[in-house]
C-alpha cells in the first residue's frame, strides 16, 4: 500500500477539531485511493523496493530503465558477468537510463542478446510535485465525503461500486507531465 503523502500532512491541510483513530483511518484509505489513481494516471509507481529488472540488450550504448528510472543502482549483470560500475554511467539527474562504458570511460554497446541485462536497482522516490498533488486531491475527496457526496454509486447490491471524484483537470495534467519526464520509453516510436 503506497502512500505519497501522510495523514499529518493532510490533517494539517484541513480544519478538523477532533482527529481520533477512526477519522486518521479514514484519511488514510482517502490518501490511499488518491495515490492508487495517481499511478493510474501516471501508468508507473515511485516508492519501490529493490527490483531486479531482466532487460534484453539494446545493442546500442544506452540502456532505458524502467520507470521511474533509478534512484541507486545496487548492481548490473551482462550475459552472466557482474560489471564493475565503472564500466556503466546512470544519469545523474532522473536515473532513467544507464551508457555502457568500456575500460577508458568511452561509451560502447550492450549485449544484443534477449534478457541479457539484469540491473538491480531502487526507484526513485516520489518528487515533491507528485506529493502536493496527492495532498490536494486528497483534501479535495475528503471535503467533498464530508459535503454529503456518496461513497458508492451505482445501484447498491446489484451495481454499486466505491465513489472516487475524477482528479481535476490541472492536476491530470500535472501528473502527465511528470510522468512524460520520468518515462522516455513512452517517446520511442513503434
Amino acid at each position: 500500500m503506497q502512500q505519497y503523502t501522510s495523514v499529518e500532512r493532510v490533517l494539517s491541510a484541513l480544519t478538523l477539531e477532533t482527529a481520533d483513530y477512526a477519522t486518521k483511518a479514514a484519511i488514510g484509505d482517502e490518501i490511499t485511493a488518491a495515490t492508487d489513481t495517481a499511478i493510474q494516471i501516471m501508468q508507473f509507481a515511485f516508492d519501490g523496493d529493490t527490483a531486479v529488472v531482466y532487460l534484453d540488450g539494446p545493442g546500442d550504448t544506452m540502456l532505458y530503465l524502467p520507470a521511474p528510472g533509478a534512484q541507486d543502482v545496487a548492481s548490473v549483470v551482462e550475459n552472466g558477468v557482474l560489471l564493475d560500475p565503472a564500466l556503466y554511467h546512470v544519469e545523474a539527474r532522473l536515473g532513467r537510463y544507464l551508457m555502457r562504458l568500456d575500460t577508458n570511460g568511452i561509451p560502447s554497446y550492450w549485449t544484443g542478446n534477449p534478457r541479457g541485462i539484469a540491473v538491480t536497482f531502487t526507484p526513485n522516490s516520489h518528487p515533491p510535485a507528485v506529493e502536493r498533488i496527492v495532498l490536494a486531491e486528497t483534501v479535495r475527496g475528503w471535503n467533498a465525503r464530508q459535503a454529503g457526496y456518496p461513497e458508492l454509486v451505482g445501484v447498491q447490491g446489484s451495481s454499486a461500486r466505491p465513489a472516487r471524484n475524477d482528479f481535476s483537470e490541472e492536476s491530470v495534467k500535472g501528473l502527465e507531465r511528470i510522468a512524460g519526464r520520468y518515462n522516455i520509453r513512452d517517446t520511442i516510436a513503434v
